[in-house]
């Protein structure tokens, strides 16, 4: 059997290259790998049980041999009731096995998908849950598996955040014929910080500069720690970039510096768009996108000017056609005019022209254009982050190059990055920014988008007008949209 695997995989390596496409996702080939590791796999019989859910769960799973002091690297696992055939030992346990014959509903014990939350804020540990969680009733009623990992965070070490993740996926697929559910299917979600963290777990799977992180907590050797989709909400995916970028699109919006710090606002401009044309990012037909010097000298004109610009126009006539009017718009944000209800768009449009005309807008078509970028931000997404502060824009500060790769999701994408086509890259993303978010511009989102394109995998990049930062979505629930979007991917 091994032999056989073996020659499959080398005859679709093979065609794989002969084709002309290098670029490797997760699950592209199947390898069969011994499983290198002294921890204990999950115990049958100690499955816990909510009746009010119809959940079994197990509580306190160590999945890395050598566990910091803190305890927080433990995974909790929640599967829907059905999925499981069950015997009390009468200590408030169960022994189960899996039901591969229960009646499906939207998946079965075989086929189900499973989430895996990222949310350690401000990239800080994260205990792991000591209790059964209603959360997971969200998820398991769906028909998914659901996982939550306790972490390390920064203060142990900039990457033990994503090691910890990387090291509790590869637990789940070591006991994928003891749990529910279908282990090459796992999707990351998560919103700011954990955003940025689900991303940076699809684009890293199995990537060599995690391997001795890895290894040094004693996670499990043999084993692929990829994972199948990813949801993030108003993530910060580039650090490498994310104060120049801010200065790019949002520095504008600045009023009052002093001829230092404006010089510093235009440097850090430029220097945004050098990084730009040497990034080698490409529109949707594979043209270059590019960064010239505009009349004001920051660089706002060509072909990337022209993207950005777009995904914004984008957002503002997405808003226009998802709205009726009459609208309610509460809680007009710093410097922004839109407070109270409008009576058609029309009059939306002119409380956004109250300072200035920037917005031009054919009723007829119910179309709106942007006039620029910048006064789109002064608009609405002014710059209040202190100039050059690292720290406040990404939460990390990174100086060790191979720890700035291991977080840059672009790192793993680009031809012109060393780290292509080193890692298994998830399948699917969806990527929901709130677009009047102040915290980061909105170019590393769409950086990232225009990234996993060119890459050749399923994105979608959704700019959320209105919206700040938070888990923004155009319309329902980001539960509820999560949860349609995971059925449909695994519907594909």
């Amino acid at each position: 059997m091994r032999s056989k695997l073996m020659m499959a995989a080398v005859l679709f390596l093979a065609v794989f290259m002969l084709s002309g496409c290098d670029r490797i996702h997760a699950s592209d080939l199947s390898e069969e790998t011994v499983p290198v590791t002294s921890l204990p796999r999950i115990q049958d019989s100690q499955w816990r049980y909510n009746e009010d859910d119809d959940v079994f769960y197990q509580l306190g799973l160590r999945y890395c041999e050598l566990s910091s002091a803190e305890g927080c690297q433990e995974l909790a696992v929640f599967v829907p009731g059905r999925y499981m055939s069950a015997e009390p030992n009468g200590d408030g346990t169960y022994t189960c096995t899996i039901d591969y014959f229960s009646q499906p509903d939207r998946f079965s014990a075989s086929d189900a998908p499973v989430v895996f939350p990222v949310g350690n804020q401000g990239y800080a540990s994260r205990m792991p849950l000591t209790e059964y969680t209603r959360e997971a009733a969200v998820y398991t009623e769906a028909g998914f598996i659901y996982a939550y990992a306790g972490c390390r965070g920064k203060e142990d070490d900039d990457l033990a955040d994503i090691t910890d993740f990387k090291a509790a996926i590869r637990y789940m697929k070591l006991n994928d014929e003891l749990i529910p559910g279908d282990m090459s299917r796992i999707f990351c979600t998560g919103m700011a910080e954990g955003g940025a963290g689900a991303v940076l777990l699809g684009v890293t799977g199995d990537s060599p500069l995690y391997g001795e992180k890895l290894k040094k907590i004693g996670a499990i050797e043999g084993v692929s720690d990829s994972v199948f989709g990813v949801q993030a909400w108003c993530p910060s995916p580039s650090p490498e970039m994310a104060d120049e970028s801010y200065e790019w699109m949002m520095g504008n919006t600045r009023t009052g510096l002093s001829e230092e710090n404006r010089q510093m606002s235009a440097n850090m401009a430029a220097a945004y768009a050098e990084y730009i044309n040497k990034l080698g990012l490409t529109d949707e037909d594979g043209d270059k996108l590019t960064l010239s010097q505009s009349e004001d000298g920051r660089f706002q004109s060509g072909s990337y000017y022209d993207y950005i610009l777009s995904i914004i126009e984008k957002s503002l006539n997405r808003f226009l056609s998802d709205t009726v009017f009459p609208y309610k718009a509460s809680g007009g944000s710093l410097r922004h005019p839109i407070s109270g209800t409008f009576r058609s768009a029309s009059e939306y449009i002119r409380a956004l022209n109250s300072d200035r005309e920037w917005v031009t807008f054919d009723a007829a078509g119910n179309k709106a254009t942007i006039s620029s970028i910048a006064d789109f931000t002064m608009a609405c997404k002014p710059a209040v982050r202190m100039l050059a502060a690292s720290e406040a824009n990404t939460g990390k500060v990174i100086k060790d190059e191979n720890i700035l790769n291991a977080l840059s999701p672009l790192y793993f994408l680009l031809p012109s990055r060393d780290g292509y086509n080193t890692s298994k890259v998830a399948r699917h993303f969806r990527i929901n920014s709130g677009l009047w978010q102040t915290e980061t511009s909105l170019c590393t989102e769409a950086n990232l988008a225009a990234a996993l394109a060119s890459y050749g995998t399923d994105v979608k990049l959704t700019a959320v007008w209105g919206i700040k930062h938070t888990t923004a979505e155009r319309s329902g629930t980001g539960t509820a949209n999560l949860i349609n979007w995971i059925t449909k991917c695994c519907r594909e």
